[in-house]
């Protein structure tokens, strides 16, 4: 069975890596058993919540904060080394877990708030936040995250990757398109067949080298720390 550490050394190979993840952890019914029985089924990877309120926290839309179940949820996944994912949740759930954790975090499918006024989005101090825990982000490509209408192109989405990069000096700043959970895509990134397109205006705006590190390399860094237990 496969384990965050393995990521690379997959990728490296020519294989294509991937990791299971739960999007919102109300199939654990309260119980952190059902946690340990998807771990030992290969799970690596977690959210808290979807958009609404569950045993473990609150979604952004919701209100209240980190519960004691989340809590114990988020021991678990520090301590076997999965990574917690913060996408979905209300500020204040965020924030609960910003104070708790001990390793890295990342939102892995949101923009920047301050670019789009969404509450899925998250603001300058969270993306510090999570850069300071040793994680980061993934852009996500809705539109409705990236410009608040249907309307967005794949200009938009470097938009939202060039506001975190100035904030990060390159770091912690990866793609989390959401292909499988959005009704409607930029123009330019209707599928992963169109991520060559992405690419190619990122090796013109940044250089080859940082383009690959937004495309996969920052997020097989963050993996790595986790994997590790380090920051």
């Amino acid at each position: 069975m496969y384990d965050l550490k393995d990521a690379e050394e997959t990728l490296a190979s020519g294989k294509v890596a991937a990791v299971l993840h739960i999007e919102g952890c109300d199939c654990l019914e309260g119980k952190i058993e059902n946690l340990e029985t998807f771990y030992e089924l290969g799970v690596r990877s977690a959210s808290l919540t979807w958009n609404g309120e569950n045993e473990l926290a609150s979604g952004c839309g919701a209100s209240g904060g980190l519960k004691p179940f989340g809590k114990e949820v988020l021991s678990f996944l520090e301590k076997n080394h999965m990574i917690v994912d913060v996408s979905h949740l209300n500020d204040e759930s965020f924030w609960d877990v910003m104070k708790v954790a001990k390793g890295p975090v990342i939102s892995s499918h949101t923009c920047a708030r301050a670019l789009c006024n969404n509450e899925r989005n998250v603001t300058e101090d969270m993306f510090r936040a999570l850069m300071f825990s040793g994680g980061g982000v993934g852009i996500n490509f809705y539109p409705l995250f990236l410009t608040g209408t249907k309307d967005a192109d794949i200009t938009d989405v470097l938009r939202h990757i060039d506001y975190f990069l100035n904030l990060s000096a390159g770091k912690g700043v990866a793609l989390g398109s959401d292909f499988d959970g959005i009704e409607y895509t930029p123009k330019g990134l209707s599928g992963t067949e169109d991520l060559k397109n992405l690419e190619f205006l990122l090796e013109k705006e940044y250089g080859k080298m940082q383009a690959e590190m937004i495309m996969y390399k920052n997020m097989i860094d963050i993996i790595n720390k986790i994997s590790l237990g380090a920051r």
